[in-house]
């Protein structure tokens, strides 16, 4: 099998997971209801990821890099002119609005016990938290807790926007009438004094 059919059939089997997760979440995926979805053999699962769990760490892999990839185009699409505060603000948003967009990845995300130690997984969420802290230090450039450092000042706003999306996601989103994304705008312009 050629380098690029086993990524074709990684990318199908990866699609066909992500669907299973939203149909019926992390505990009820089995790799034959994914070779089923993704019509291919039962074997084709453990071919491309050899068990569930390399499986579920491809997958969470993605999802990192699905978010990153929203956050930093998110950046992207900020005036040249815009604060760093305001371009954070932005970023904030578009997570929340990633995580809406695609629920099964978020939620896979938020296990904890998904690809623990697993190269492709700890890569994609360094490359997730290194796009958020270049924000960060813009934002303190542009004036945003000076007696705070970046780490400190990322694991804020990752947390609200990531609570963010688990209320919105658990329905307890019930403190604001306004859309997921609305609501991320107001809460970072607040966290960001915008």
């Amino acid at each position: 099998m050629t380098t690029e059919t086993r990524a074709t059939l990684a990318d199908r089997l990866l699609d066909a997971a992500e669907a299973e997760i939203a149909e019926h979440g992390t505990t009820e995926i089995s790799l034959r209801a994914v070779a089923r979805r993704a019509e291919v053999s039962h074997q084709a699962p453990g071919f491309a990821f050899r068990d569930r769990a390399g499986l579920l760490a491809a997958l969470a892999a993605r999802g990192y890099r699905y978010l990153q990839e929203e956050i930093a185009a998110a950046r992207e699409d900020q005036p040249e002119d815009a604060g760093g505060r305001a371009v954070l603000v932005e970023m904030g948003v578009a997570y929340v609005r990633a995580t809406t967009r695609r629920p099964a990845l978020f939620w896979l995300l938020t296990r904890v016990d998904v690809g623990v130690g697993r190269p492709e997984l700890e890569d994609a969420r360094r490359r997730a938290v290194e796009t958020l802290v270049a924000a960060v230090r813009a934002a303190i450039a542009d004036g945003w807790h000076h007696d705070a450092t970046p780490d400190e000042l990322a694991t804020l706003a990752w947390s609200t926007v990531h609570g963010l999306a688990v209320l919105h996601r658990d329905a307890l989103g019930q403190l604001t009438a306004g859309s997921p994304e609305e609501t991320a705008r107001a809460t970072m312009r607040l966290l960001l004094d915008r």
